[in-house]
């Protein structure tokens, strides 16, 4: 068997696990008026049926207290005892193991606030500044119990353990960190006493459950806020854990809500498994408790040399198996050109972060009732479809269309599939994004798709290739900036990047400075502004908005920040280009109307919205073929909604 250590069983708290696989807790959204509902049942049981030994549910809510958004379960809450049970069912069927996360969220509202939240101390958290009333001495023992109460709630419901929460900045986090805990009580002070109240928990929870039951704990490895957690730290706190003797495994994660929050969930800027040697030397002070490693593994290649290496004894997986959520069996089977590999772009966790329920960008069945295993209805009559793009909205109506058993035939006016996708992926940072193409590319190669690359369609090509129906994929194209004046020299930003990445980098910097002007604000516009930052002597970034990176997700956000930092970009909000003449460009600021000139200009390119390259349209029309436009070509929007109307468009046929 390839991957023998991934592979290979483990026994936990007297619980047998079939492989190392263990999805970390995720929020999902999924959860309803604090109360379980099918749609989360459905995405742990895919996950189960896909074959992770091991699942742990998102943070769950022990006390009354600890409220935060409706779409946490409050497992504090005896009426919901129906809701975990059938969850229970769902998952352990499967030979997996449902591990319930039990959290208190004290401060930490990150969906704002809506109650009188609680904490060790009254010090605001470094992200939002939120404070919280501090929990009196003799408020504690309640709050223990509810950890305790909540635990056995969840035995009796089937489960075959728990997770304290201790991580990320939440309460039992709050009383462990010095940037938090001020307390001069018995639980403040020394680390003896800061770790008083998840010693308590602990205690509380082995003594109300038993033994054969596990209970883990996640633990900081590294807070990056100033006065807080840092590895010396987690080390001491990891030791005085595992010395209490009731815990089965231990976790580890880095990150709490601050400007370096983005360590919490690696995104594809950084390097995979950016965290393993720390979670390694945390696992030595760990008295010999099994280890969740966890951070950005992006391949089992990876995952089964850091179990052999001993960096962890189990390998923590969340967004490649939102991804995907038959990773495991397909890896297992050797399957590897059948996953849809996790870019790590993180959207998932912005959809949450904007109070919705969890979506990924490029699996449109996520948390379904039939996801694992997950395969394209065969169509009822056969057609002759013909598909015009090979950008992702493209790519996905035509491998679906063609796996369902229609004659597919592709035309692109590229060489190559990926569309817009593939010049990103020239970018620094966004090489990822091409999985997602060359995965539908494969797929599409499969399913037997003809491809006629290099090859601009034509109504009159359509319709000789005997199309029945045809399904619109051509993209987008920026549009002039608005304000800038029309005889001022300017390139639209993927016309730049094209011409920059296609010539080799001179170890000596361009002369003068590249204006950018960002009326985009998504993830590829602040990588190019890295491409210009490593051609030009100096770059300036312009947005007419208040703010940048308004669809970047927070967590991505707080790396392209730090990036346009260290890079010394000089970003200007609220001001927009409004004429050019030679090397100087004139800036006017859209609140008060000053204006300002930029000198030794270079480049001044642009990122603005986007026009629909639907021209196509209207003459397929006059052929009388039922035309479906899909992605930018029916409206612009992100690579999510591409994606999703072209697996849409196919079903429909």
């Amino acid at each position: 068997m390839a991957f023998d250590t991934l592979f290979s069983p483990i026994t936990v708290g007297g619980r047998a696990l079939r492989n190392r696989i263990v999805h970390t807790a995720t929020v999902t959204g999924l959860g309803r008026d604090r109360a379980v509902t099918d749609r989360l049942i459905a995405y742990h049981a895919a996950r189960a049926r896909g074959g992770a030994a091991m699942i742990v549910t998102e943070l769950m809510n022990v006390h009354p207290t600890s409220t935060g958004a409706p779409i946490l379960i409050s497992l504090h809450d005896e009426g919901n005892l129906d809701g975990l049970t059938r969850w229970a069912e769902a998952v352990e069927r499967h030979d997996c193991r449902l591990i319930g996360q039990l959290g208190h969220i004290g401060r930490q509202q990150l969906w704002g606030l809506d109650s009188v939240p609680r904490s060790a101390s009254a010090e605001p958290d470094a992200l939002y500044w939120n404070t919280a009333r501090p929990l009196a001495e003799d408020e504690i023992p309640g709050i223990v119990a509810g950890y305790a109460e909540s635990a056995e709630r969840l035995k009796r419901a089937g489960f075959s353990g728990v997770e304290l929460h201790g991580a990320h900045g939440y309460l039992i986090a709050q009383f462990l960190s010095p940037a938090c805990n001020v307390r001069t009580d018995g639980y403040g002070g020394s680390l003896e006493g800061r770790t008083r109240f998840m010693r308590e928990v602990m205690v509380a929870v082995r003594a109300a459950c038993g033994e054969g039951f596990i209970v883990g704990i996640k633990l900081p490895a590294d807070e990056r806020v100033p006065g807080g957690i840092d590895p010396d730290e987690a080390e001491r706190i990891a030791a005085a854990a595992a010395a209490e003797g009731v815990l089965d495994y231990l976790s580890f994660s880095q990150g709490v809500f601050g400007p370096k929050f983005d360590a919490h969930l690696p995104d594809m800027h950084y390097p995979p498994r950016p965290f393993i040697p720390l979670h390694a030397r945390l696992r030595a002070a760990g008295g010999g408790l099994p280890v969740i490693g966890l951070g950005r593994f992006e391949s089992a290649d990876a995952a089964d040399a850091a179990l052999a290496e001993g960096a962890c004894d189990m390998v923590g997986f969340s967004r490649l198996l939102i991804s995907d959520a038959d990773w495991p069996r397909k890896t297992e089977a050797g399957r590897a050109g059948d996953i849809r590999a996790c870019t790590y772009c993180n959207y998932c966790w912005g959809e949450i972060h904007a109070g919705k329920p969890i979506r990924c960008f490029q699996n449109p069945v996520l948390a379904s009732a039939d996801e694992s295993g997950w395969r394209p209805p065969r169509a009822s009559r056969q057609k002759r479809v013909a598909v015009v793009g090979a950008g992702l909205a493209g790519l996905e109506a035509a491998w679906l269309a063609a796996a369902r058993g229609h004659a597919v035939t592709l035309f692109s006016a590229s060489a190559e599939p990926g569309g817009a996708a593939r010049l990103e992926a020239r970018l620094p940072g966004r090489a990822e994004v091409m999985k997602t193409a060359q995965f539908q590319h494969r797929k599409a190669e499969a399913a037997g798709v003809a491809f006629r690359f290099g090859e601009a369609a034509s109504a009159d090509a359509v319709t000789a290739c005997g199309a029945d129906a045809v399904i619109l994929a051509t993209g987008s194209r920026m549009r002039r900036p608005p304000a800038l004046a029309e005889d001022a020299e300017a390139l639209d930003l993927r016309s730049a990047v094209a011409a920059l990445a296609g010539a080799d980098a001179d170890p000596e910097k361009e002369p003068g400075t590249a204006v950018l002007l960002d009326m985009d604000q998504t993830p590829a516009v602040y990588a190019a502004a890295e491409l210009l930052a490593q051609r030009f002597a100096r770059v300036v970034l312009l947005t007419p908005a208040p703010e940048s990176a308004r669809f970047v997700n927070l967590m991505s956000r707080m790396g392209v920040e730090r990036r346009l930092a260290h890079l010394d970009i000089d970003v200007r909000r609220l001001t927009e280009p409004i004429a050019r003449t030679g090397d100087r460009v004139t800036c006017r600021h859209v609140i008060t109307g000053a204006e300002t000139v930029i000198e030794e200009v270079a480049l001044l390119t642009y990122a603005t919205p986007r026009i629909a390259r639907d021209e196509l349209a209207d003459a397929l029309a006059e052929t009388g073929l039922p035309v479906t436009l899909v992605g930018d070509c029916l409206l612009p929007r992100d690579a999510a909604s591409a994606i999703h109307d072209g697996h849409r468009a196919a079903l429909a046929l």
